[in-house]
């Protein structure tokens, strides 16, 4: 922005004297006044031991397709999501199918050699070797990424950087841990919805300092837009109002989300407390761990975050469906069809879950919409541990970075470039290729 008195947009700021108040909108008043008015939220969605991919694929292709019994419980959602078909896990090294698919479920990479683990069929393994896309698109920041303002900043653009939770997910172990700072760097989900709740709303949301932090957000946009404002009316070149006209459309899109999220911002209700490592209580703590996602974005306490449903070789007895055995034995038994019924149970949370996000209004939107949510498995097809054809559902629309609707049919191709995709619709468009098995520079092509 170029004023007839020569004033360009970074003077401008310095000028105005708002320092680290101002940081997280510069980015608004820096480019054409056309960015993403809300900001975009990455949540990755595990379940654990593959699938049968008959019951899983739909037939027909694009937006005409048929779901497969396993999708049935997401038809709701047609609209908002794409099934992912013909990619390949890009997944190899120490141990088997479980093991390794842990290691490069979210990296892509190698898990190593080593003598920490069983990593099955007396296997032992290492730790994975890769950084997984969730800590990538956290650590980046400026237009077009859910993040402003770089990690480190002072103070930080909200609470926590990424949030990894987890239902019974198990002690440290290759097949347990599926998020990876870096290499031998793998984060513990928390699997406790109750310390969630004490860490994230224990205090209260509505405190004195998160109502600093509003007034200071306020005074600061009322500051901008009354800059703004004399520079369109006295000050301004006739070429330059329209992009005046859009940074100030902008700042009230700003001051509309900071109303709403007064308003969608609300605690989530916890009633009781359940043994956490109770088989039978395994449905409600997944609904009370998705519960806490949902308020946590909502509340813009993170914007990067995980769910881990279990853990890989998973022992969870379904038992409220009528199941006596635990998930991973029943994988591997061809009749009746168990693996089959436990993954509609779980399509049947994952919906649970777009419900609860599409609920939460953002300006034309939703918070679904403005995020982008991948369920993915640390196996293809459970019998025989195969890494092809792997399951994947993305659904949101990443603020209008994806187009939603269809069953796409890659073929054969590394899910690498999901990863790599996943990326670019974060704002990291300077990503090409993704992990430390396959550094072919391709995506999906969203």
């Amino acid at each position: 922005m170029k004023s007839n008195h020569g004033i360009s947009r970074r003077s401008f700021l310095r000028g105005l004297g708002a320092g680290v108040a101002l940081a997280p909108f510069v980015p608004l008043l820096n480019a054409t006044g056309q960015e993403m008015r809300y900001p975009k939220r990455l949540i990755l969605f595990y379940s654990p031991d593959g699938t049968g991919y008959n019951d899983w694929a739909p037939s027909g292709s694009g937006t005409s397709y048929t779901p497969g019994a396993i999708h049935e419980p997401l038809m709701a959602h047609k609209p908002n999501i794409n099934i992912l078909g013909g990619l390949s896990l890009t997944a190899a090294g120490a141990g088997e199918g479980h093991a390794y698919g842990m290691c490069g479920l979210w990296t892509a990479s190698r898990c190593k050699e080593g003598t920490l683990f069983d990593g099955g069929n007396e296997h032992m393994t290492g730790w994975g070797s890769g950084t997984s896309v969730d800590q990538t698109v956290a650590r980046a920041y400026g237009p077009g990424k859910p993040y402003m303002l770089a990690p480190g900043a002072s103070p930080p653009e909200v609470p926590y950087r990424t949030l990894e939770l987890g239902i019974q997910t198990g002690d440290d172990n290759i097949v347990t841990r599926m998020i990876y700072a870096g290499d031998d760097a793998p984060i513990a989900p928390d699997p406790n919805p109750y310390s969630v709740f004490e860490r994230l709303f224990g205090g209260g949301i509505d405190d004195a300092a998160a109502q600093r932090r509003r007034m200071a957000r306020r005074s600061v946009l009322d500051l901008v837009h009354g800059e703004l404002a004399t520079l369109q009316g006295h000050r301004a070149a006739a070429t330059e109002r329209p992009k005046i006209d859009a940074h100030l459309e902008g700042i009230r899109a700003i001051e509309q989300r900071l109303d709403l999220a007064s308003a969608t911002c609300v605690m989530p209700t916890v009633s009781g407390m359940m043994d956490i490592n109770s088989n039978d209580n395994f449905p409600d703590l997944c609904d009370l761990q998705m519960d806490m996602l949902v308020h946590a974005l909502a509340c813009d306490m993170t914007r990067v975050v995980s769910l881990q449903l279990s853990r890989g070789f998973s022992g969870v007895r379904h038992t409220w469906i009528g199941a006596t055995d635990g998930h991973h034995s029943l994988s591997h038994v061809p009749s009746p069809d168990w693996n089959a019924r436990i993954d509609t149970w779980y399509a049947g949370k994952f919906a649970r879950f777009l419900d609860a996000l599409n609920a939460v209004p953002e300006g034309d939107g939703t918070l679904l919409t403005n995020s982008l949510v991948v369920w993915g498995r640390e196996l293809a097809v459970a019998s025989g541990h195969a890494l092809h054809p792997a399951p994947f559902v993305v659904a949101g629309n990443a603020g209008g970075a994806v187009t939603t609707g269809s069953f796409i049919d890659y073929g054969d191709v590394g899910h690498n470039r999901l990863l790599v995709s996943i990326c670019n619709a974060m704002g990291l468009t300077e990503i090409t290729s993704y992990g430390n098995l396959d550094t072919e520079a391709a995506s999906l092509g969203w």
